[in-house]
């Protein structure tokens, strides 16, 4: 039984106490959603109950209780996420300290400014186009085809207020997508 107060942090203490599995910050609960095959790790903090409440009456999602690595992968190694390519390489634990405390760290928190091309597939269409995103702190902005990298010519792809991010399963198959790394962005 889950009470509808509880975090997912909580019902994971819960369930590491029963199952006697032992402590390791790892143990997630997975989100699946079989008809679009996608997934995403709750994070600890979210109310599990009200997430539930999302999903309709005879939905097939599923949830699951397992290991993943990745839950806390950006803060065990931050260089390979909040550096640019060129910069990413082996760090003392006091430097990678020293890099979440840039960037998540004080009064105020910062988004880091990331750039880069992404494949992008439109509502209604069925080929992949590929577009120049930048993410800054007030959402997602993509850079239409013919214009510059200008701050006036960015097109605001999608805010970040209540955003979840899943991964995409097998959809260079399903939806012939160019690569098998995908996110999808479920408002």
């Amino acid at each position: 039984m889950v009470d509808e107060r509880q975090t997912v942090r909580q019902v994971l203490d819960s369930l590491l106490d029963k199952s006697h599995c032992g402590y390791s910050p790892d143990w997630s609960l997975v989100e699946t959603i079989n008809e679009l095959q996608m997934e995403r790790v709750f994070e600890d903090h979210e109310n599990l109950v009200e997430n539930l409440l999302n999903w309709t009456r005879d939905s097939q999602n599923r949830l699951m209780f397992t290991e993943r690595i990745e839950k806390y992968a950006v803060f065990k190694n931050p260089q390979n996420y909040l550096l640019g390519r060129k910069e990413t390489c082996e760090m003392t634990e006091r430097n990678k300290e020293a890099l979440l405390e840039e960037c998540f760290g004080g009064t105020s928190v910062s988004v880091p400014e990331m750039e880069g091309v992404l494949w992008l597939k439109e509502d209604g269409k069925k080929s992949w186009k590929k577009r120049y995103f930048l993410l800054r702190a007030s959402g997602i902005y993509y850079v239409p085809k013919g214009k510059a990298k200008a701050s006036r010519d960015l097109v605001c792809f999608l805010q970040l207020d209540h955003v979840n991010v899943y991964f995409g399963q097998d959809y260079k198959s399903k939806y012939k997508a160019p690569t098998d790394y995908c996110m999808v962005l479920k408002v």
